[in-house]
């Protein structure tokens, strides 16, 4: 049996065990024993030291009860988040004189280590489901102490706990805590016990509430609406309220009248060249006006590679989607976005003209991409892909109203709608 077998099944992990399974597929894991981290906030020493005093802080808490109510499958998502959870350090560490010191610090290195995993552990065998819960909980790991630190607002809190269990968040910021050597250890828990405290005082310890009742109250008033036309003013009212900008299910109600004063629907994809993008929306969305960087990019070079009018290529592509959104067509932008950069201007302006957004990210594992590249007839070098790999952002839930994963068969591994709609009801 594999070793990721044994911790699907329960078993401990533990993290000479870990390295010797996944360094193949995810190699960082080989640097953190040359990665220094500050010696004020981890006396421990280099990264690897420090990952494995965390991983030996859950597995004793874990063997002493603490967390009797987590399944069998969290506790999996849980381990090898807890392996991983600083796996970027070595991407991102570097130096700075702060106060007359010369300071470590490793910034970002929880967003880079998700971005970094999302790919890699499909490489390595972990399901598709499983992978999405084990990077959010290492993209969000530092979260809990700044909603307190900050003293955030409920919807904060709301927020943090659509993309991550806040019992897990709380679970591996206690074994991070207590796998360092610092002065202000027990400063640091205390505040993750507030952060407990608070998510079950607001309700976010466990369920969603206060956004059941909005999906209810929001559901049953419009009845009969097109879907796309509901999904866009229930996401648009879950982001006012968690913004503050909203207080009650009655205002989400009152608000879509100036929402679907206009409506289309916008399209676009996320995934390394090669990851059957453009075969499957010709598919899925027949009649959709299709904007294809590519296309654009033959159509004013002569050849679909050449990279030398990009400028000129994102006018033009921009210009024809600007009229889409004038005249309400349905549209697709067909690219890679790996960039949050890139997408952001696209969704933006998609919001402006009151459209109804929807993102498709095509997750396949990076040796089926780099088997589909070779027989393209736009195939790009390897050194390409593996850049793409290398820098990806992965998209947040919240740059569209829909989110759609798609992998290697072209079957839809997770569909953002189906979670907002049954698991509310």
């Amino acid at each position: 049996m594999s070793y990721l077998k044994q911790l699907e099944k329960g078993a401990p992990l533990v993290f000479e065990e870990a390295k010797a399974a996944f360094s193949s597929y995810i190699p960082l894991l080989l640097e953190l024993k040359d990665t220094e981290q500050d010696l004020v906030w981890h006396a421990e020493g280099d990264v690897e030291v420090h990952t494995r005093m965390v991983l030996e802080s859950l597995e004793e808490a874990i063997a002493d009860g603490h967390y009797p109510l987590l399944s069998q499958k969290e506790l999996y998502h849980l381990r090898l988040a807890t392996v991983f959870h600083d796996v970027a350090k070595p991407l991102t560490t570097r130096t700075r004189v702060r106060d007359g010191r010369e300071q470590v610090i490793a910034p970002k290195h929880a967003e880079r280590g998700a971005n970094y995993l999302v790919y890699r552990l499909l490489s390595m065998g972990v399901a598709h489901e499983d992978v999405y819960a084990i990077t959010a909980l290492v993209r969000h790991h530092h979260d809990p102490k700044f909603l307190i630190l900050k003293d955030k607002p409920l919807g904060e809190y709301q927020r943090l706990a659509r993309r991550a269990s806040t019992q897990l968040l709380y679970a591996l910021e206690v074994a991070d805590l207590k796998g360092r050597i610092c002065e202000d250890r027990e400063d640091q828990l205390e505040l993750i016990e507030l952060f407990r405290l608070e998510c079950e005082d607001r309700g976010v310890w466990t369920s969603l509430f206060k956004h059941k009742l909005l999906i209810r109250h929001v559901l049953k008033s419009l009845e009969g609406m097109e879907i796309h036309k509901v999904e866009k003013v229930l996401r648009e009212g879950i982001w006012a309220f968690e913004q503050g900008l909203i207080y009650t299910p009655e205002e989400v109600v009152s608000r879509s009248f100036s929402l679907l004063e206009r409506h289309c629907n916008v399209v676009f994809t996320f995934g390394p060249a090669g990851s059957g993008k453009s075969t499957w929306l010709e598919k899925q969305y027949p009649g959709y006006e299709v904007i294809a960087l590519d296309a654009i990019r033959e159509e004013i070079t002569g050849k679909a590679q050449d990279q030398s009018k990009n400028g000129e290529v994102l006018q033009v592509a921009r210009e024809r989607y600007q009229q889409c959104l004038r005249d309400e067509r349905d549209v697709v932008w067909d690219a890679t976005n790996l960039r949050e950069d890139f997408r952001s201007p696209i969704t933006a302006l998609a919001r402006d003209y009151k459209a109804h957004v929807t993102q498709v990210l095509f997750h396949v594992e990076p040796s089926e991409i780099l088997r589909r590249n070779k027989s393209r007839s736009r195939s790009v070098p390897d050194t390409i892909l593996e850049r793409q790999f290398h820098s990806l952002e992965w998209p947040d839930v919240d740059e569209a109203h829909r989110t759609l994963i798609v992998d290697s068969t072209g079957n839809v591994r997770y569909d953002s709608r189906s979670g907002m709609m049954n698991s509310f009801k």
